[in-house]
């Protein structure tokens, strides 16, 4: 079974940005790659790690570093685009609207996860604090005046022996953007975990028409989910492994499909 973590970034951080940006039209016929996540391990890297003694016997600090696989770098494929690039789309009448890249950022992190009962008290579990990495991509979604976060992290399952699985999850966390430092309004927490088995706050569809354009492997954020309630304002994203955002329905109910 999953386990779904709250993951404890610490501030490791590499962002990139342009001084001189040259914003480029991108569609869906043009080929996206993820080759330029690279992963960027600190040789220092020893992270702090905590456990609730009330709850768990033990803390097993794992020293393997858990990076993303080639594959799994290929569902965040926007993180290789520049700022302030632009995605076009359109809706039913033929208007326009872009998505905008803003900004990427890519941090190691570790975690901890709860598995495997205690010897000395089945009650408990044992702790695992696990090494591992998050890539994040913050896209601006002018026509609806909001701004999200699309990310990728590593969750993990460990079995009865100990052997630790790691599993790939895309999340886009839905904000209200401002120009003014601390202002931005958190809206929504949408999960896609890439797994069509899962019923994690997503749709899964192994072939979609959307307004007119047909798309295969595609997941669908629903608005809310068991940890935050449903938002009027939340975006519903239409998302797959080969083009990314393939469409999404705005805070006015309009849809939007990627352009040719």
């Amino acid at each position: 079974m999953k386990q779904f973590l709250l993951l404890l970034t610490l501030p490791v951080f590499f962002a990139c940005s342009k001084d001189n940006p040259q914003v480029s039209n991108l569609s869906k016929n043009q080929t996206l790659s993820a080759a330029c996540l690279k992963s960027e391990v600190p040789v220092d890297f020893n992270p702090q790690c905590y456990f609730d003694s009330t709850r768990s016997c033990e803390l097993v600090d794992v020293q393997e570093f858990f990076p993303f696989s080639d594959d799994n770098k290929e569902w965040l494929k926007t993180f290789c685009l520049n700022d302030f690039d632009r995605i076009f789309f359109h809706d039913e009448d033929g208007n326009e609207t872009f998505l905008e890249i803003s900004r990427n950022d890519y941090s190691t992190t570790r975690t901890t996860i709860q598995s495997g009962a205690c010897q000395t008290n089945p009650d408990q579990l044992k702790t695992y604090c696990i090494r591992t990495e998050r890539a994040s991509v913050e896209i601006r979604v002018p026509i609806a005046s909001l701004s999200f976060n699309l990310s990728i992290r590593n969750i993990f399952d460990v079995d009865e022996f100990g052997k630790i699985e790691p599993s790939i999850v895309l999340e886009a966390i839905t904000f209200e953007f401002s120009n003014v430092p601390g202002e931005s309004k958190f809206i929504n927490h949408l999960g896609i975990l890439t797994d069509s088995e899962s019923q994690f706050a997503q749709e899964f569809f192994p072939k979609i028409d959307i307004l007119g354009k047909t798309f295969t492997n595609v997941y669908s954020s629903e608005n809310g989910n068991i940890f935050v309630p449903s938002d009027p304002d939340a975006l519903k994203i239409f998302y797959n492994k080969e083009f990314g955002i393939v469409s999404f329905i705005d805070n006015n109910a309009t849809q939007w499909v990627l352009n040719d």
